[in-house]
Protein backbone atom coordinates (compact mmCIF):
# COMPACT_ATOMS: atom_id res chain seq x y z
CA UNK A 1 0.00 0.00 0.00
CA UNK A 2 1.09 3.53 -1.06
CA UNK A 3 -1.05 6.86 -0.19
CA UNK A 4 0.07 9.59 -2.45
CA UNK A 5 -1.13 12.92 -3.61
CA UNK A 6 -0.64 13.76 -7.38
CA UNK A 7 2.87 15.51 -6.09
CA UNK A 8 4.10 12.13 -5.04
CA UNK A 9 2.77 10.67 -8.16
CA UNK A 10 4.58 13.18 -10.54
CA UNK A 11 7.68 12.48 -8.66
CA UNK A 12 7.00 8.76 -8.89
CA UNK A 13 6.73 8.72 -12.51
CA UNK A 14 9.74 10.32 -13.01
CA UNK A 15 11.96 8.10 -10.56
CA UNK A 16 10.88 5.25 -12.62
CA UNK A 17 10.97 6.20 -15.79
CA UNK A 18 14.79 7.90 -15.56
CA UNK A 19 13.54 11.55 -16.12
CA UNK A 20 15.03 13.05 -13.30
CA UNK A 21 16.81 16.04 -14.73
CA UNK A 22 15.74 18.37 -16.74
CA UNK A 23 15.57 18.71 -20.07
CA UNK A 24 12.61 16.60 -18.91
CA UNK A 25 11.63 13.96 -21.23
CA UNK A 26 7.98 14.65 -20.27
CA UNK A 27 6.78 18.28 -18.59
CA UNK A 28 5.44 18.05 -15.66
CA UNK A 29 1.81 18.98 -17.23
CA UNK A 30 1.80 16.22 -19.53
CA UNK A 31 3.22 14.06 -16.49
CA UNK A 32 0.33 15.62 -14.29
CA UNK A 33 -2.64 14.93 -17.57
CA UNK A 34 -1.42 11.12 -17.42
CA UNK A 35 -1.78 10.76 -13.70
CA UNK A 36 -5.62 12.28 -14.00
CA UNK A 37 -6.25 10.25 -17.17
CA UNK A 38 -4.93 6.89 -15.14
CA UNK A 39 -7.43 7.72 -12.24
CA UNK A 40 -10.16 8.74 -14.49
CA UNK A 41 -9.49 5.35 -16.12
CA UNK A 42 -9.46 3.01 -13.25
CA UNK A 43 -12.41 4.93 -12.26
CA UNK A 44 -14.01 3.85 -15.00
CA UNK A 45 -13.22 0.76 -15.57
CA UNK A 46 -13.80 -0.38 -11.68
CA UNK A 47 -17.57 1.40 -11.88
CA UNK A 48 -16.36 4.46 -9.64
CA UNK A 49 -16.36 5.38 -6.30
CA UNK A 50 -19.07 5.60 -4.07
CA UNK A 51 -20.37 8.53 -2.43
CA UNK A 52 -23.26 9.83 -0.88
CA UNK A 53 -22.68 13.34 0.56
CA UNK A 54 -20.90 15.38 -1.70
CA UNK A 55 -23.04 18.46 -3.58
CA UNK A 56 -23.09 16.12 -6.56
CA UNK A 57 -25.14 13.84 -4.62
CA UNK A 58 -28.23 16.78 -4.41
CA UNK A 59 -30.52 17.28 -7.17
CA UNK A 60 -32.84 20.18 -6.99
CA UNK A 61 -36.35 19.26 -8.50
CA UNK A 62 -38.13 22.72 -9.10
CA UNK A 63 -41.66 23.70 -8.90
CA UNK A 64 -43.29 22.91 -11.90
CA UNK A 65 -39.80 22.04 -13.65
CA UNK A 66 -39.66 18.71 -15.49
CA UNK A 67 -36.23 17.68 -15.77
CA UNK A 68 -33.30 17.87 -13.16
CA UNK A 69 -29.33 18.10 -13.84
CA UNK A 70 -26.82 15.40 -13.21
CA UNK A 71 -23.25 15.90 -12.93
CA UNK A 72 -21.06 14.74 -15.70
CA UNK A 73 -19.29 12.96 -13.24
CA UNK A 74 -22.15 10.65 -11.94
CA UNK A 75 -22.10 7.53 -13.64
CA UNK A 76 -24.58 5.27 -11.83
CA UNK A 77 -27.82 6.53 -9.33
CA UNK A 78 -28.13 3.33 -6.71
CA UNK A 79 -30.20 4.86 -4.87
CA UNK A 80 -32.85 8.49 -4.79
CA UNK A 81 -35.04 9.57 -2.12
CA UNK A 82 -37.00 13.09 -1.03
CA UNK A 83 -35.06 15.13 1.27
CA UNK A 84 -38.50 16.58 3.09
CA UNK A 85 -39.16 12.91 4.08
CA UNK A 86 -36.97 10.45 2.88
CA UNK A 87 -39.44 8.66 0.31
CA UNK A 88 -37.45 6.51 -1.73
CA UNK A 89 -37.76 7.76 -5.54
CA UNK A 90 -37.93 5.05 -7.93
CA UNK A 91 -35.08 5.20 -10.60
CA UNK A 92 -36.28 4.01 -14.01
CA UNK A 93 -34.94 3.68 -17.61
CA UNK A 94 -36.64 5.42 -20.37
CA UNK A 95 -36.07 1.95 -22.63
CA UNK A 96 -38.52 0.65 -19.48
CA UNK A 97 -40.84 2.83 -19.00
CA UNK A 98 -43.66 0.93 -20.88
CA UNK A 99 -43.18 -1.69 -18.64
CA UNK A 100 -42.74 -0.73 -15.42
CA UNK A 101 -45.08 1.07 -13.14
CA UNK A 102 -45.42 3.15 -10.15
CA UNK A 103 -47.38 3.30 -6.90
CA UNK A 104 -48.80 5.95 -5.33
CA UNK A 105 -49.32 6.37 -1.45
CA UNK A 106 -53.27 4.00 -1.46
CA UNK A 107 -51.58 1.73 -3.54
CA UNK A 108 -52.84 2.35 -6.69
CA UNK A 109 -50.40 1.12 -9.49
CA UNK A 110 -50.83 3.11 -12.82
CA UNK A 111 -48.62 2.97 -15.96
CA UNK A 112 -45.64 5.75 -15.31
CA UNK A 113 -46.54 8.50 -17.67
CA UNK A 114 -44.77 11.41 -19.36
CA UNK A 115 -47.50 13.90 -18.74
CA UNK A 116 -48.05 17.06 -17.39
CA UNK A 117 -49.41 15.83 -14.04
CA UNK A 118 -48.11 17.34 -11.10
CA UNK A 119 -47.07 16.25 -7.51
CA UNK A 120 -44.49 14.77 -5.14
CA UNK A 121 -41.69 13.03 -7.16
CA UNK A 122 -42.38 9.00 -7.24
CA UNK A 123 -39.56 8.60 -9.66
CA UNK A 124 -37.13 9.54 -12.19
CA UNK A 125 -36.61 9.02 -15.65
CA UNK A 126 -32.64 8.37 -17.04
CA UNK A 127 -31.60 8.33 -20.10
CA UNK A 128 -34.17 10.83 -22.06
CA UNK A 129 -31.44 13.47 -22.02
CA UNK A 130 -27.38 13.76 -20.85
CA UNK A 131 -26.90 14.46 -17.68
CA UNK A 132 -30.75 15.26 -16.62
CA UNK A 133 -33.34 13.23 -15.60
CA UNK A 134 -36.91 13.54 -16.00
CA UNK A 135 -39.22 13.48 -12.75
CA UNK A 136 -42.42 11.89 -12.62
CA UNK A 137 -44.90 13.57 -11.66
CA UNK A 138 -43.40 17.16 -12.56
CA UNK A 139 -42.87 18.69 -8.72
CA UNK A 140 -45.85 20.82 -7.44
CA UNK A 141 -43.15 22.17 -5.00
CA UNK A 142 -39.31 22.60 -4.29
CA UNK A 143 -37.73 19.85 -3.25
CA UNK A 144 -34.10 18.02 -2.85
CA UNK A 145 -33.59 14.63 -4.02
CA UNK A 146 -30.77 13.07 -2.17
CA UNK A 147 -28.67 10.52 -4.50
CA UNK A 148 -26.32 7.61 -3.34
CA UNK A 149 -23.91 6.96 -6.61
CA UNK A 150 -21.22 5.69 -8.28
CA UNK A 151 -18.78 8.76 -9.63
CA UNK A 152 -15.94 10.14 -11.01
CA UNK A 153 -13.12 11.79 -9.26
CA UNK A 154 -14.36 15.39 -8.61
CA UNK A 155 -11.24 17.11 -9.00
CA UNK A 156 -9.06 16.86 -12.25
CA UNK A 157 -5.38 16.09 -11.34
CA UNK A 158 -3.67 19.30 -13.09
CA UNK A 159 -0.89 20.20 -10.23
CA UNK A 160 0.22 19.60 -7.04
CA UNK A 161 -0.73 18.46 -3.64
CA UNK A 162 -3.78 17.16 -5.13
CA UNK A 163 -5.22 14.07 -3.18
CA UNK A 164 -6.25 11.12 -4.89
CA UNK A 165 -9.45 9.65 -4.63
CA UNK A 166 -9.45 5.94 -5.44
CA UNK A 167 -8.13 3.49 -2.35
CA UNK A 168 -4.85 4.17 -1.40
CA UNK A 169 -3.93 0.31 -2.55
CA UNK A 170 -4.03 0.99 -5.99
CA UNK A 171 -2.48 4.21 -5.84
CA UNK A 172 0.65 2.97 -7.41
CA UNK A 173 -1.18 1.05 -9.89
CA UNK A 174 -1.95 4.69 -11.51
CA UNK A 175 1.64 4.46 -12.62
CA UNK A 176 0.98 1.81 -15.23
CA UNK A 177 -1.65 3.69 -17.48
CA UNK A 178 0.62 6.76 -16.82
CA UNK A 179 3.65 5.27 -18.16
CA UNK A 180 1.61 3.96 -21.36
CA UNK A 181 0.46 6.80 -21.91
CA UNK A 182 4.06 8.46 -22.00
CA UNK A 183 5.50 5.82 -24.10
CA UNK A 184 2.94 6.55 -26.16
CA UNK A 185 4.08 10.22 -27.09
CA UNK A 186 4.72 10.67 -30.50
CA UNK A 187 8.37 12.03 -30.22
CA UNK A 188 11.49 10.29 -31.41
CA UNK A 189 12.41 10.35 -27.77
CA UNK A 190 9.97 8.97 -26.33
CA UNK A 191 7.76 6.41 -28.33
CA UNK A 192 8.57 2.92 -27.04
CA UNK A 193 4.97 0.67 -28.49
CA UNK A 194 6.83 -2.12 -26.58
CA UNK A 195 6.69 -0.33 -23.28
CA UNK A 196 3.50 1.23 -24.12
CA UNK A 197 1.53 -1.63 -24.93
CA UNK A 198 3.34 -3.66 -21.85
CA UNK A 199 2.26 -1.03 -19.48
CA UNK A 200 -1.55 -0.83 -20.73
CA UNK A 201 -1.46 -4.30 -20.31
CA UNK A 202 -0.17 -4.49 -16.89
CA UNK A 203 -2.50 -1.93 -15.67
CA UNK A 204 -5.65 -3.53 -17.29
CA UNK A 205 -4.85 -7.32 -15.88
CA UNK A 206 -4.80 -5.32 -12.51
CA UNK A 207 -7.55 -3.69 -12.60
CA UNK A 208 -9.62 -6.76 -13.51
CA UNK A 209 -8.18 -8.66 -10.39
CA UNK A 210 -9.25 -5.48 -8.45
CA UNK A 211 -12.61 -5.71 -10.17
CA UNK A 212 -12.97 -9.38 -9.05
CA UNK A 213 -12.10 -8.11 -5.81
CA UNK A 214 -14.11 -5.19 -5.52
CA UNK A 215 -17.43 -7.30 -7.03
CA UNK A 216 -16.64 -9.61 -3.77
CA UNK A 217 -17.52 -6.87 -1.98
CA UNK A 218 -19.47 -4.27 -3.74
CA UNK A 219 -23.18 -5.75 -4.12
CA UNK A 220 -24.29 -4.12 -7.76
CA UNK A 221 -27.68 -1.93 -7.71
CA UNK A 222 -29.51 0.75 -9.28
CA UNK A 223 -29.74 1.84 -12.41
CA UNK A 224 -26.76 2.60 -14.81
Amino acid sequence: RCVMNSTNLHDAFREDVRDTQSPYLWTSSEVYRYANDAQNMFCRLQGGIADASSALTQIAATTSVAYGTLSPKLLKIRYAARASDNREVEILHFEDLQRTSASDDYGYFARTSLDNTQGQVRAMIVGMESNKVRFVPIPDAAETIKLIVYRMPLVDITGTGIALEIDEQHHMALLLWAKAMAYGKEDAETFNKTKRDDYEVRFRSYRAEAKKAQGRLRRDVGVV
